[in-house]
């Protein structure tokens, strides 16, 4: 139902339904554009659900949603296009959605999600908080869900690219540098490389094109081959109670999952980053406390080296953690443990 603001501007006082997005999935399906909420299993909404807002959607479908409608509705005079902040904070929807749903709307340069009520937000966060590997340092990271309404229509296979090239000594050698100072190894210690298997980076191709088919000779490749060897990586190199920010048992629960074929799509997609994150963490910290500390490690190096090394990976685990924590969001919303609450309204505007 459209309310007329004036002579100009009629704005949508409901949510898009599921039933209404479909229509506008199926056609970019058509054209080899998926374009299905990333928390779905299908292309499909969930039976029972054709009326009810559709939820989980990316900003830039969001925008490309009203693009395609101003194409279905051939009046010359007039587009469709997202609300702004204020249009949604002076009509706001019915109490029927009130706090737990909100939609994308422009706010200057930027766009964001309006109509959630903040004590949910933080109720929302603390859960996914909870679950996360890193426990999020909330002068650093924020709301964690910033992240997501920024860069959530951003994550491609591109991150794993930066994944194996971290682990792989021939683009990365600082890290075994850096790890050899701390353990008493020495340089002869057989460097693992994963590189050259794309076993990952095919699988998680799926992430992208939002097509989770199960594809199981693939997912045995990578459970039998990359995921032990990031295993025995951590178990020769990595100590794990260095610092309470680090949830050491979702990692072991994890781990148990996948040795027994028990682990869903998305925390296949997540084990690799939450092992990344893993290594950065200890380095950061070791070379933090070495930087106070010269006789800290075995190898002394000054403050200031030691300073830049942990800077160097504090760095990138803000780079990944942002992919990381929406990854397990994701996972989240398919057990139905977080909700998904980015709506859409629209506007029609007239154009001169």
């Amino acid at each position: 139902m459209l309310l007329r603001l004036d002579e100009n501007v009629e704005i949508d006082m409901s949510y898009i339904t599921c039933a209404e997005y479909q229509l506008f999935i199926d056609e970019k399906f058509d054209a080899g554009e998926p374009r299905q909420p990333d928390h779905w299993k299908e292309t499909k909404f969930s039976r029972g659900h054709a009326m009810q807002p559709i939820t989980g959607v990316r900003v830039s479908d969001a925008i490309d949603f009203c693009q395609w409608l101003t194409k279905q509705h051939s009046t010359p005079d007039f587009r469709y296009r997202l609300p702004t902040l204020e249009e949604v904070r002076r009509y706001p929807i019915a109490q029927e959605y009130k706090s737990k749903l909100g939609c994308w709307c422009s706010n200057g340069q930027e766009y964001l999600i309006a109509g959630v009520d903040n004590t949910q937000l933080e109720l929302w966060q603390i859960q996914l908080a909870n679950d996360l590997i890193l426990r999020p340092d909330p002068s650093v990271y924020g709301n964690i869900f910033r992240f997501f309404e920024r860069d959530r229509y951003i994550i491609t296979d591109k991150i794993y690219s930066k994944f194996f090239d971290f682990f792989d000594p021939k683009y990365n050698p600082e890290l075994y540098r850096d790890l050899d100072r701390i353990v008493n190894r020495g340089s002869n210690k057989q460097k693992i490389t994963l590189y050259s298997d794309n076993n990952l980076l095919r699988f998680l191709q799926q992430v992208q094109e939002r097509n989770l088919t199960r594809e199981p000779e693939r997912r045995r490749i990578l459970e039998s081959n990359i995921l032990p060897t990031l295993k025995n990586f951590l178990e020769n190199y990595i100590e794990f109670n260095r610092s309470d920010l680090l949830n050491v048992n979702l990692y072991h629960q994890l781990l148990l999952k996948i040795e027994s074929r028990q682990a869903r799509d998305f925390q296949i997609l997540y084990y690799p980053l939450m092992v990344m994150i893993a290594v950065c963490h200890q380095l950061e910290f070791i070379y933090k406390k070495a930087a106070k500390d010269r006789h800290f490690l075995s190898n002394n190096i000054n403050s200031q080296k030691s300073l830049d090394i942990s800077n160097r990976y504090a760095e990138k685990i803000h780079e990944i953690f942002k992919y990381y924590s929406y990854l397990v969001l994701l996972d989240e919303r398919q057990s139905a443990i977080i909700p998904a609450w980015e709506s859409i309204r629209i506007v029609r505007q007239r154009v001169y």
